[in-house]
């Protein structure tokens, strides 16, 4: 995506005020001298907490429009989660990866685990798969979108691969975090050494830990952390 907008004016970028997705195009967008101005949804809450602590440090403030406001001329409108053809190529190198993993392992992965928002980051991993002739079956868990909208998505990519969708059944809210889900991401770190996110990579492996959801998970099971780990900022962890 980069590359593409290096050659416009600059770019509008939609989302979360806290979004993972924000904060990394922000740094590559500074990085690469690309003008660019925020559209930002407001929170439920006036706690500047998690992303937006460093968001608000790294942009300045004029370059950040509440809601909707007047918007700069012939700029690339990026909509939330970066849903463009553009990173959607970019997100098909996950399945290059994965696929030269299983060649140095000498051993295949007998499913893969993804969780989804705009569903950018699944759909690139999917189509990615389908191209290299892959047939692993993919589990995709939703923080956002509906099973319509996702299937409606890869239909209109050509997409036929085996996956199967997920809703999730605790934390269902976009963006809400509770006590226990802060408790199991401080539990979860303390037995396995890395931290997951609150919004995507903690509820993802909450649900994994569930009755419903532990006969997914064998020995040769790939379960992708997408990151976002200082989102876990403004967090009390401590409990």
């Amino acid at each position: 995506m980069i590359k593409a907008l290096k050659k416009e004016k600059g770019a509008i970028f939609y989302g979360s005020a806290y979004s993972n997705f924000i904060l990394g195009a922000v740094q590559l967008l500074i990085e690469n001298e690309i003008d660019y101005t925020l559209v930002l949804k407001k929170a439920h809450t006036t706690k500047v907490a998690g992303n937006l602590q460093y968001l608000l440090r790294m942009v300045p403030k004029e370059k950040i429009i509440w809601e909707s406001g007047s918007l700069p001329e012939d700029y690339r409108i990026i909509p939330e989660g970066g849903d463009v053809p553009e990173c959607l190529e970019g997100a098909k190198s996950l399945a290059a990866s994965i696929y030269q993993n299983e060649k140095e392992l000498g051993s295949k992965f007998s499913k893969i685990v993804i969780d989804a928002g705009t569903g950018i980051s699944a759909l690139g991993l999917i189509l990615g798969l389908q191209e290299l002739g892959e047939t692993t079956p993919v589990h995709v868990f939703s923080m956002k979108l509906s099973k319509e909208e996702f299937f409606q998505k890869l239909s209109s990519l050509k997409i036929d691969y085996p996956v199967f969708f997920h809703e999730l059944t605790h934390n269902k809210s976009f963006g809400a975090v509770n006590t226990s889900l802060l408790h199991f991401i401080n539990d979860f770190a303390k037995k396995e050494g890395f931290f997951l996110d609150p919004i995507y990579s903690g509820k993802l492996f909450y649900e994994l830990m569930l009755p419903d959801h532990k006969n997914l998970i064998d020995h040769k099971t790939l379960v992708i952390h997408s990151g976002g780990a200082l989102a876990l900022s403004g967090f009390d962890l401590s409990g």
